[in-house]
């Protein structure tokens, strides 16, 4: 009888109370904590893809522009050359 109840009180030891008044094991703890740092990883992962996107996506416009002042510049130069064969 005393052997059970020195089981009992390690197990007890090894249960934590959490914020809801319910048990949680230390392997349920460790369980949690590598599902959110999974979760996080991937967050993370997400972000950077992201960020990759956005970047490309800058400098494709920013290309664009680039080019569109090229076109520009060309046109104001037909145009200021035919002017002046007039």
């Amino acid at each position: 009888m005393i052997s059970n109840k020195k089981k009992a009180t390690k197990e007890d030891k090894c249960k934590i109370l959490d914020s809801a008044s319910q048990t949680v094991t230390p392997c349920e703890s460790a369980n949690a904590i590598m599902s959110f740092t999974s979760i996080m990883e991937t967050t993370n992962k997400f972000n950077v893809d992201e960020l990759a996107f956005q970047k490309e996506s800058n400098a494709i416009a920013m290309r664009t522009l680039e080019l569109d002042e090229k076109c520009y510049l060309l046109d104001k130069a037909e145009g200021e050359a035919s002017f002046a064969l007039r």
